[in-house]
């Protein structure tokens, strides 16, 4: 479920930029929206693989739209707190 080489290369490259960033002033949560099949889950996949694969702490958390259940903040503390 990641991206297709070669594909989301801009957004991709903004994202590696911001995990890398060591200005005081950037956030640490990446929140990633958008509307629904427009690629936000293959992103987040890729880029938790990527930074998986080199040793890094991060996690993702995907809503499903039609489970409410899904969209709760406890659910995803929790799935944070797992991740790390």
């Amino acid at each position: 479920k990641q991206c297709l080489q070669g594909t989301r290369t801009e957004v991709l490259s903004q994202i590696t930029d911001w995990v890398n960033s060591t200005e005081d002033d950037v956030p640490r949560v990446l929140w990633l929206s958008g509307n629904a099949g427009k690629g936000k889950s293959a992103i987040a996949h890729t880029v938790v693989k990527w930074f998986s694969d080199a040793g890094g702490l991060g996690s993702c958390y995907c809503f499903d739209q039609d489970r409410g259940a899904d969209r709760h903040h406890e659910k995803i503390f929790s799935t944070i707190s797992c991740s790390v």
